[in-house]
Parts: C-alpha cells; sequence; structure tokens
C-alpha cells in the first residue's frame, strides 16, 4: 500500500484524471467495438441462418417434387405394365380358346370318323352273319331234303 501511496504522491491528480479518463474512454470505445461488432455478428448470424433455411427449404420442395414426380412415372409405369399384362393374358386365353376349340373340333370329326367305320364294320359284320345264317340255313335244308 505504501508504493501506491508513493505513485499517487509522484503522480499529479490532474494526470490521475487524465489517466482515468483516457482509460474510461479507451474501455467505452472498445466496448463499443465489442458491441457493434456483436450486432454485426448477430446479424450476419441471422442473415446466414436465414439463408440457410431458405435454401434448406428449397432443396426440401424440390427433394419432394422429384419423389412426387418418381412416384408419378412409376405408378404410370405400372399401370401401363398391369394394361400390357392384360392384354398379353387375354390374347394368351384367347389364343389358347382357339386351339382347344380347333382341337375339339377335329377330335369331333376324327370321332364321327371313326363311328362311322365302326358302324360300317358291324353293318359288314351283320351282313356276314346274316350270309353265314342263310348259308347254314340253306346248308340245313339241303341236307333235310337228301336226307
Amino acid at each position: 500500500m505504501e508504493n501506491l501511496i508513493k505513485i499517487i504522491e509522484y503522480i499529479n491528480p490532474a494526470q490521475l484524471l487524465a489517466i482515468a479518463v483516457m482509460l474510461w474512454f479507451f474501455y467505452n470505445r472498445l466496448d463499443k467495438k465489442i458491441d457493434s461488432t456483436n450486432h454485426r455478428i448477430d446479424i450476419v448470424e441471422q442473415k446466414l441462418t436465414e439463408k440457410i433455411e431458405k435454401v434448406y427449404s428449397e432443396l426440401n420442395e424440390k427433394i419432394e417434387k422429384v419423389h412426387s414426380e418418381l412416384n408419378e412415372k412409376i405408378e404410370k409405369v405400372h399401370s401401363e405394365l398391369n394394361e400390357k399384362i392384360e392384354k398379353v393374358y387375354s390374347e394368351l386365353n384367347e389364343k389358347i380358346d382357339k386351339v382347344q376349340s380347333e382341337l375339339n373340333e377335329k377330335i369331333d370329326k376324327k370321332i364321327d370318323k371313326l363311328n362311322d367305320l365302326l358302324s360300317q364294320r358291324i353293318d359288314n359284320l351283320y351282313g356276314f352273319m346274316l350270309n353265314l345264317f342263310q348259308a347254314k340255313r340253306n346248308y340245313d335244308i339241303n341236307n333235310e331234303k337228301a336226307a
């Protein structure tokens, strides 16, 4: 404390007041500059945050737009594929029905032809049996006359 008193004795109160005013002035200016710099930093930070949010929002909108466009395209391709599958399916069913009906017609014709041949063979067999019976009857009649 003695040293402080000695320093104060050597320094004139006017000089001490001048030093105090200079320090107050320097501190005031420094404080104002710090406040001003902090204010500018806050403004820049706010602007950057707004820009980042805007870019983020635009990016999300673009992503949603692309997502919806892709979904629409996928749905369109899906429906087109379903239509083509249904078309191919119906065409195949038509062809299968046509081939089946043609086969049924051919089978029916073959069966009719075989029935006709079988009927003809049966008629021939009946005719042959009738001739045999007549021949046996004639033979029996001839044997009775001869006996």
